[in-house]
């Protein structure tokens, strides 16, 4: 698809390698086939853009992944000579110009460019994992408050309020609350891992469109 748009024209934003160990870049091994094909649609403009034409732009600008409706579409913000790229969740800016033949350009951006229409939600996982380890700590709670409430005889209530004196203790029970605490942080790794091995595929993958691009080209220089 890149090389027949080359035809007509083409830009093409290639992040950096730094814009794949960025802490807030999402799980990119969560995409399927058909989203990351569309990611990779989404870098790229079927038209000739070089530097300075972004500096002009105005309004939404339609991406190889454009669907119509606004869709996977971009927008430019532009101050002085920086040119930066707004996708509705993040913005990455215009570093340098890696190729400049008419009609193919392409660009190095700081930042993998992430279309509201497929990371719109990703945020969202990441702080639900705080209240749900809360739920279930005031799920207890009510738990013990059950058996004070119910009816039965003195001598049980008080056999009864002797357990609850020694649920107090039972907060020691929170301390192994604490070692699967450093569970997570060995799930953390691995999730480190994945990430870091997936953002380096992805990585590969442009500098493999760069590459093919620089191969079909370079006849022409």
């Amino acid at each position: 698809m890149y090389q027949a748009a080359m035809d007509k024209g083409l830009t093409l934003f290639a992040p950096n390698d730094d814009a794949f160990k960025a802490k807030d870049l999402p799980d990119l091994s969560k995409l399927t086939s058909a989203d990351l094909v569309t990611l990779l649609q989404y870098h790229a403009l079927p038209r000739y853009a070089p530097k300075a034409s972004l500096k002009v732009a105005k309004g939404d600008i339609p991406t190889l992944a454009s669907t119509g409706a606004g869709k996977y579409d971009l927008s430019v913000v532009s101050k002085g000579d920086d040119v930066s790229l707004d996708t509705g969740l993040d913005k990455s800016r215009v570093a340098s110009t890696v190729l400049d033949d008419t009609p193919t350009v392409i660009h190095t951006v700081d930042s993998v460019l992430l279309p509201p229409e497929l990371f719109g939600g990703a945020p969202s996982p990441a702080p639900a994992p705080g209240p749900v380890g809360d739920e279930p700590a005031e799920a207890p709670a009510p738990e013990a408050s059950a058996p004070a409430p119910s009816p039965k005889a003195a001598g049980k209530k008080k056999k009864k309020a002797k357990s609850p004196s020694h649920s107090p203790p039972a907060p020691p029970a929170d301390s192994p609350d604490m070692s699967p605490a450093d569970a997570p942080s060995g799930d953390d790794a691995d999730t480190a891992d994945t990430k870091k091995n997936s953002a380096t595929a992805v990585a590969e993958s442009f500098a493999a469109a760069v590459a093919s691009f620089a191969l079909a080209v370079a006849p022409f220089l």
